[in-house]
């Protein structure tokens, strides 16, 4: 069942264009990785979708058009851990849950501690003196408070050492095994292909090439579709080109 659907995405920034047309469906359950260099579009994508940035085209969540209202978007069922994570600095941890769930009836707070046992460790200790990693941690849970059906996910390991990386991925990983659709901005690409379902690589606003992970497997192909090139021989055969 089709969870997701965006249709002719653009995106604009005065006169700056960052998103062209852009096409894609997320299907419910998966997990769909948008891969590409910096300024390829992807951060862009992901606030038109969230609500963040005004758009041209068709976002369609469940069937129903997405209102250009970050609140009202999120309260539609779609969640967005922010690159850079913005967490709430002078609010403890706790305190920066509780605004993950407001509005909601249900706490979920005890599975986000279970989810991230550091949470529960420091609940008590404001968010601006957590590390890094542990703000990471605090983003992804305060976005997962919300009961999101769509979870979007935007440079969850920019700036963290690899061993951290990993231990978000194995968070993700969970997230995803709950049932959660996922949406994956990344540039860890290894790490976004071994989770992905489906990946779409962008380069300039455009997506330059779609297919299933092990269509990406060959190190050469991915280059060439990172860099907008033609696709080597034998490589990348069967994705899509746009």
């Amino acid at each position: 069942m089709t969870l997701l659907e965006v249709r002719g995405l653009s995106v604009h920034y005065g006169a700056v264009q960052a998103v062209h047309e852009v096409d894609f469906t997320v299907e419910e359950g998966a997990v769909v990785s948008l891969l590409g260099a910096n300024g390829a579009g992807k951060t862009s994508t992901i606030k038109a979708i969230c609500g963040a940035a005004p758009y041209r085209g068709s976002i369609r969540f469940r069937g129903r058009s997405l209102p250009q209202n970050a609140a009202r978007v999120r309260a539609a069922g779609v969640g967005h851990v922010p690159e850079g994570r913005h967490v709430f600095g002078g609010l403890t941890v706790a305190d920066n849950l509780r605004l993950g769930g407001w509005g909601k009836r249900r706490d979920r707070s005890s599975e986000i501690y279970q989810l991230f046992p550091r949470l529960a460790e420091r609940r008590r200790q404001l968010a601006g003196t957590l590390s890094g990693g542990e703000q990471q941690m605090l983003a992804i849970g305060r976005a997962l408070m919300g009961e999101p059906d769509l979870l979007l996910l935007d440079e969850p390991t920019l700036g963290l050492a690899p061993v951290l990386c990993d231990e978000i991925f194995d968070r993700i990983r969970d997230v995803s095994a709950m049932g959660s659709t996922l949406v994956l901005v990344q540039q860890h690409t290894s790490r976004a292909l071994a989770l992905a379902d489906y990946v779409l690589v962008m380069r300039g606003g455009r997506v330059i090439a779609r297919g299933i992970p092990d269509d990406f497997a060959d190190e050469e192909a991915l280059s060439a579709a990172y860099l907008g090139d033609e696709m080597p021989h034998g490589g990348l055969n069967n994705l899509e080109k746009t």
